[in-house]
Protein backbone atom coordinates (compact mmCIF):
# COMPACT_ATOMS: atom_id res chain seq x y z
CA UNK A 1 0.00 0.00 0.00
CA UNK A 2 1.69 2.97 -1.26
CA UNK A 3 2.01 5.54 2.19
CA UNK A 4 1.04 9.01 1.84
CA UNK A 5 3.50 11.91 1.68
CA UNK A 6 2.09 15.19 3.32
CA UNK A 7 3.76 18.81 2.97
CA UNK A 8 3.56 22.07 4.37
CA UNK A 9 0.29 24.11 2.30
CA UNK A 10 2.38 26.73 0.47
CA UNK A 11 0.51 29.62 -1.93
CA UNK A 12 1.92 27.81 -5.02
CA UNK A 13 -0.32 24.88 -4.13
CA UNK A 14 -3.90 27.11 -4.23
CA UNK A 15 -5.50 25.99 -7.49
CA UNK A 16 -5.38 21.92 -7.05
CA UNK A 17 -6.49 22.75 -3.78
CA UNK A 18 -9.19 24.52 -4.86
CA UNK A 19 -9.94 22.09 -7.58
CA UNK A 20 -10.80 19.56 -4.57
CA UNK A 21 -12.30 22.55 -2.43
CA UNK A 22 -15.04 23.82 -5.24
CA UNK A 23 -16.62 20.18 -5.71
CA UNK A 24 -17.06 20.05 -1.96
CA UNK A 25 -19.96 22.89 -2.73
CA UNK A 26 -19.67 23.23 1.13
CA UNK A 27 -20.18 26.88 3.39
CA UNK A 28 -17.51 25.70 5.86
CA UNK A 29 -15.69 27.83 6.26
CA UNK A 30 -12.58 25.76 6.53
CA UNK A 31 -13.43 24.94 2.66
CA UNK A 32 -11.16 27.65 1.85
CA UNK A 33 -7.80 27.96 0.88
CA UNK A 34 -7.79 31.49 2.14
CA UNK A 35 -8.62 30.05 5.69
CA UNK A 36 -6.00 26.66 5.43
CA UNK A 37 -3.09 28.80 4.13
CA UNK A 38 -3.34 32.28 6.27
CA UNK A 39 -3.75 29.42 9.47
CA UNK A 40 -1.39 27.26 8.46
CA UNK A 41 1.44 28.37 11.56
CA UNK A 42 -1.27 28.24 13.94
CA UNK A 43 -2.34 24.49 12.96
CA UNK A 44 0.89 23.43 10.90
CA UNK A 45 -1.56 22.38 8.22
CA UNK A 46 -0.36 19.61 6.05
CA UNK A 47 -1.79 18.22 2.66
CA UNK A 48 -1.40 15.50 0.38
CA UNK A 49 -2.88 14.87 -3.18
CA UNK A 50 -3.34 11.38 -3.81
CA UNK A 51 -5.14 8.95 -6.22
CA UNK A 52 -8.06 11.60 -6.48
CA UNK A 53 -7.97 12.60 -3.10
CA UNK A 54 -7.04 15.81 -1.09
CA UNK A 55 -5.79 15.13 2.22
CA UNK A 56 -5.37 17.67 4.54
CA UNK A 57 -4.05 17.77 8.58
CA UNK A 58 -3.62 19.91 11.11
CA UNK A 59 -0.83 18.31 13.68
CA UNK A 60 -1.42 21.34 15.99
CA UNK A 61 -4.98 20.90 16.79
CA UNK A 62 -5.65 17.65 19.35
CA UNK A 63 -8.55 16.17 20.60
CA UNK A 64 -9.27 16.40 24.58
CA UNK A 65 -5.26 17.14 25.31
CA UNK A 66 -3.94 14.24 23.78
CA UNK A 67 -0.85 15.57 22.17
CA UNK A 68 -0.43 11.85 20.31
CA UNK A 69 -3.44 12.67 18.05
CA UNK A 70 -3.69 14.26 15.09
CA UNK A 71 -6.55 16.04 13.27
CA UNK A 72 -7.26 14.90 9.20
CA UNK A 73 -10.28 16.40 7.51
CA UNK A 74 -12.65 13.71 5.91
CA UNK A 75 -10.74 13.07 2.67
CA UNK A 76 -11.78 15.37 -0.29
CA UNK A 77 -12.34 13.56 -3.85
CA UNK A 78 -13.83 11.28 -5.71
CA UNK A 79 -12.89 7.51 -5.25
CA UNK A 80 -13.52 5.01 -2.47
CA UNK A 81 -13.51 6.86 0.95
CA UNK A 82 -12.95 3.44 2.72
CA UNK A 83 -9.48 3.11 0.93
CA UNK A 84 -8.50 6.82 1.77
CA UNK A 85 -9.35 6.51 5.12
CA UNK A 86 -6.76 3.09 5.38
CA UNK A 87 -4.29 5.42 3.88
CA UNK A 88 -4.57 7.37 6.63
CA UNK A 89 -4.87 5.19 9.23
CA UNK A 90 -1.42 3.28 8.07
CA UNK A 91 0.49 6.89 7.77
CA UNK A 92 -0.73 6.98 11.22
CA UNK A 93 0.87 3.52 12.55
CA UNK A 94 3.88 4.27 10.63
CA UNK A 95 4.16 7.55 11.80
CA UNK A 96 3.45 6.65 15.52
CA UNK A 97 0.34 8.89 16.06
CA UNK A 98 -3.73 8.10 16.35
CA UNK A 99 -5.76 10.18 14.09
CA UNK A 100 -9.22 11.67 14.46
CA UNK A 101 -11.58 13.56 11.87
CA UNK A 102 -11.90 17.25 12.83
CA UNK A 103 -14.13 19.30 11.33
CA UNK A 104 -16.96 17.13 10.02
CA UNK A 105 -20.08 18.55 8.73
CA UNK A 106 -23.53 16.93 8.75
CA UNK A 107 -22.84 16.12 4.84
CA UNK A 108 -19.44 14.22 5.99
CA UNK A 109 -20.65 12.63 8.82
CA UNK A 110 -23.21 10.98 6.74
CA UNK A 111 -20.36 9.54 4.91
CA UNK A 112 -18.80 8.56 7.51
CA UNK A 113 -21.58 6.35 8.98
CA UNK A 114 -22.36 4.93 5.40
CA UNK A 115 -18.79 3.28 5.31
CA UNK A 116 -18.99 -0.99 6.45
CA UNK A 117 -15.39 -1.32 7.54
CA UNK A 118 -15.13 1.87 10.02
CA UNK A 119 -16.94 3.01 12.81
CA UNK A 120 -16.59 5.59 14.57
CA UNK A 121 -17.54 7.94 18.09
CA UNK A 122 -19.21 11.13 16.80
CA UNK A 123 -19.16 13.67 18.87
CA UNK A 124 -20.99 17.36 18.15
CA UNK A 125 -18.47 20.00 19.07
CA UNK A 126 -21.08 23.00 19.81
CA UNK A 127 -17.93 25.80 20.08
CA UNK A 128 -16.85 25.09 16.55
CA UNK A 129 -20.56 25.21 14.88
CA UNK A 130 -20.57 28.28 12.68
CA UNK A 131 -22.74 31.19 12.14
CA UNK A 132 -25.06 31.72 8.63
CA UNK A 133 -27.44 35.04 8.38
CA UNK A 134 -29.34 35.98 5.18
CA UNK A 135 -27.25 38.45 3.96
CA UNK A 136 -30.13 40.80 2.96
CA UNK A 137 -31.05 40.87 6.71
CA UNK A 138 -27.56 42.43 7.29
CA UNK A 139 -27.82 45.14 4.68
CA UNK A 140 -29.57 47.34 7.00
CA UNK A 141 -30.42 45.68 9.40
CA UNK A 142 -34.49 46.31 8.65
CA UNK A 143 -36.39 43.07 10.09
CA UNK A 144 -38.01 43.89 13.80
CA UNK A 145 -35.23 41.28 15.40
CA UNK A 146 -32.47 43.88 14.39
CA UNK A 147 -33.73 46.68 15.60
CA UNK A 148 -31.17 47.67 17.92
CA UNK A 149 -28.59 46.66 15.44
CA UNK A 150 -30.01 49.28 13.55
CA UNK A 151 -30.41 52.70 16.21
CA UNK A 152 -26.68 51.56 16.99
CA UNK A 153 -25.43 52.09 13.05
CA UNK A 154 -27.51 55.31 13.16
CA UNK A 155 -25.88 56.64 16.26
CA UNK A 156 -22.65 56.08 14.94
CA UNK A 157 -23.26 58.30 11.51
CA UNK A 158 -24.88 60.87 13.67
CA UNK A 159 -21.58 61.15 15.36
CA UNK A 160 -18.93 60.65 13.04
CA UNK A 161 -20.79 60.90 9.11
CA UNK A 162 -19.58 64.17 8.23
CA UNK A 163 -15.71 62.47 8.48
CA UNK A 164 -16.48 58.98 7.54
CA UNK A 165 -15.55 57.29 4.07
CA UNK A 166 -15.40 53.60 3.33
CA UNK A 167 -12.65 52.11 0.45
CA UNK A 168 -12.52 48.51 -0.64
CA UNK A 169 -8.94 46.59 0.43
CA UNK A 170 -6.64 47.18 -2.63
CA UNK A 171 -3.31 47.64 -3.10
CA UNK A 172 -3.18 51.53 -2.23
CA UNK A 173 -4.08 50.69 1.30
CA UNK A 174 -2.84 47.30 2.63
CA UNK A 175 0.32 48.83 4.24
CA UNK A 176 -1.51 51.07 5.75
CA UNK A 177 -3.67 48.44 6.98
CA UNK A 178 -0.95 46.48 8.21
CA UNK A 179 -0.20 49.59 10.21
CA UNK A 180 -3.00 49.83 11.77
CA UNK A 181 -3.54 46.18 12.68
CA UNK A 182 -0.19 46.12 14.54
CA UNK A 183 -1.82 49.34 16.28
CA UNK A 184 -4.29 47.03 17.07
CA UNK A 185 -2.65 44.19 18.40
CA UNK A 186 -0.70 46.26 20.69
CA UNK A 187 -3.45 48.19 22.26
CA UNK A 188 -5.33 44.77 22.87
CA UNK A 189 -2.58 42.97 24.11
CA UNK A 190 -2.19 46.09 26.30
CA UNK A 191 -5.57 45.59 28.04
CA UNK A 192 -4.70 42.40 29.16
CA UNK A 193 -6.25 40.48 26.72
CA UNK A 194 -5.09 36.48 25.62
CA UNK A 195 -1.86 37.92 24.25
CA UNK A 196 -0.59 34.43 22.91
CA UNK A 197 -4.32 33.71 20.96
CA UNK A 198 -3.70 37.48 19.54
CA UNK A 199 -0.62 36.83 18.78
CA UNK A 200 -1.18 33.57 16.69
CA UNK A 201 -4.41 35.54 15.07
CA UNK A 202 -2.31 38.48 13.82
CA UNK A 203 0.13 35.90 11.91
CA UNK A 204 -2.93 34.83 9.69
CA UNK A 205 -3.99 38.26 9.54
CA UNK A 206 -0.89 39.62 8.11
CA UNK A 207 -0.67 36.33 6.11
CA UNK A 208 -4.00 37.26 4.20
CA UNK A 209 -3.25 41.40 3.98
CA UNK A 210 0.49 40.34 2.66
CA UNK A 211 -1.18 37.85 -0.23
CA UNK A 212 -4.74 39.68 -0.44
CA UNK A 213 -5.86 39.74 -4.08
CA UNK A 214 -3.92 35.78 -4.33
CA UNK A 215 -5.85 34.74 -2.09
CA UNK A 216 -9.38 36.12 -3.77
CA UNK A 217 -9.97 37.93 -0.63
CA UNK A 218 -12.10 41.07 -0.54
CA UNK A 219 -13.27 43.94 2.23
CA UNK A 220 -13.56 47.47 3.20
CA UNK A 221 -11.56 49.45 5.53
CA UNK A 222 -13.57 52.57 7.86
CA UNK A 223 -11.43 55.82 7.60
CA UNK A 224 -12.71 58.55 10.29
CA UNK A 225 -10.58 61.49 8.98
CA UNK A 226 -7.43 60.33 7.79
CA UNK A 227 -7.32 57.01 10.28
CA UNK A 228 -8.54 53.81 9.98
CA UNK A 229 -11.40 53.05 12.66
CA UNK A 230 -11.96 49.46 11.26
CA UNK A 231 -11.95 46.85 8.80
CA UNK A 232 -13.51 43.64 7.34
CA UNK A 233 -12.53 41.14 4.83
CA UNK A 234 -13.84 37.34 3.98
CA UNK A 235 -14.24 35.60 0.84
CA UNK A 236 -17.15 33.71 -1.27
CA UNK A 237 -17.54 29.73 0.31
CA UNK A 238 -17.82 26.94 -2.09
CA UNK A 239 -21.34 26.60 -1.36
CA UNK A 240 -21.63 30.35 -2.56
CA UNK A 241 -22.01 31.82 1.40
CA UNK A 242 -19.34 34.61 1.69
CA UNK A 243 -17.07 34.11 4.41
CA UNK A 244 -16.40 36.94 7.07
CA UNK A 245 -12.74 35.71 8.17
CA UNK A 246 -12.00 38.97 9.86
CA UNK A 247 -13.03 42.32 11.71
CA UNK A 248 -11.49 44.25 13.48
CA UNK A 249 -12.57 47.87 14.86
CA UNK A 250 -11.71 50.92 17.46
CA UNK A 251 -14.03 50.03 20.20
CA UNK A 252 -13.23 54.33 21.07
CA UNK A 253 -15.85 54.53 18.42
CA UNK A 254 -19.00 53.79 19.41
CA UNK A 255 -20.47 50.98 16.90
CA UNK A 256 -18.02 50.62 14.40
CA UNK A 257 -17.76 46.56 14.43
CA UNK A 258 -21.68 47.04 13.81
CA UNK A 259 -20.70 49.47 10.84
CA UNK A 260 -17.75 47.30 9.32
CA UNK A 261 -20.02 44.37 9.35
CA UNK A 262 -22.87 46.22 7.15
CA UNK A 263 -20.63 48.05 4.91
CA UNK A 264 -19.23 44.87 4.27
CA UNK A 265 -22.10 43.03 3.54
CA UNK A 266 -23.35 45.91 1.22
CA UNK A 267 -20.53 44.99 -1.18
CA UNK A 268 -21.89 41.24 -1.70
CA UNK A 269 -25.05 40.50 -0.70
CA UNK A 270 -26.16 40.66 -4.38
CA UNK A 271 -23.51 37.50 -5.32
CA UNK A 272 -24.33 35.67 -2.15
CA UNK A 273 -27.53 34.87 -0.47
CA UNK A 274 -25.85 33.47 2.46
CA UNK A 275 -23.13 35.25 5.31
CA UNK A 276 -20.62 32.95 7.75
CA UNK A 277 -19.74 34.37 10.77
CA UNK A 278 -17.67 31.48 11.65
CA UNK A 279 -17.36 29.82 15.17
CA UNK A 280 -17.41 31.56 18.33
CA UNK A 281 -14.93 28.78 20.31
CA UNK A 282 -16.75 29.07 23.21
CA UNK A 283 -16.09 32.49 24.21
CA UNK A 284 -19.03 33.76 25.61
CA UNK A 285 -18.58 37.45 24.24
CA UNK A 286 -18.63 36.31 20.74
CA UNK A 287 -21.31 33.86 21.15
CA UNK A 288 -23.67 36.95 22.40
CA UNK A 289 -22.16 39.32 19.97
CA UNK A 290 -23.26 36.90 16.93
CA UNK A 291 -26.44 35.36 18.31
CA UNK A 292 -28.03 38.94 18.34
CA UNK A 293 -27.38 39.47 14.36
CA UNK A 294 -30.01 36.33 14.47
CA UNK A 295 -28.46 33.65 12.83
CA UNK A 296 -30.54 31.89 9.87
CA UNK A 297 -29.38 28.60 11.19
CA UNK A 298 -26.33 27.12 12.60
CA UNK A 299 -23.78 24.57 10.65
CA UNK A 300 -23.24 21.88 13.00
CA UNK A 301 -19.76 19.93 13.53
CA UNK A 302 -18.98 17.16 15.00
CA UNK A 303 -15.24 15.34 15.22
CA UNK A 304 -15.18 11.87 14.66
CA UNK A 305 -13.02 9.39 16.39
CA UNK A 306 -12.27 5.45 15.61
CA UNK A 307 -13.79 3.10 17.74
Amino acid sequence: MPSLEFKRIELSDKERVNNFLYKTNSNSCQMTFANLFCLREKYNTEICIHDNFLFIRQKNRNYNGDNNQIAYFVPIGSGNLESAISLIIEKSRKDGHRPYFFAVTDDTKAELEKLDNYEFCIEEQEDWAEYIYKSEKLVDFSSSDLSKQRRAVNRFWNLYGDETKIEKISESNIKQLLKYQSKWLKENIDRNMDSDSLIKENISICNALENFDKLDLEGIIIFVGKSIRGYGYGTILPGGAFDIIAQKGDISYQQVYKVVLQEHVKTYYERAELTNMEEDIGLIGLRRSKTRYRPEYMLKKYTAVFK
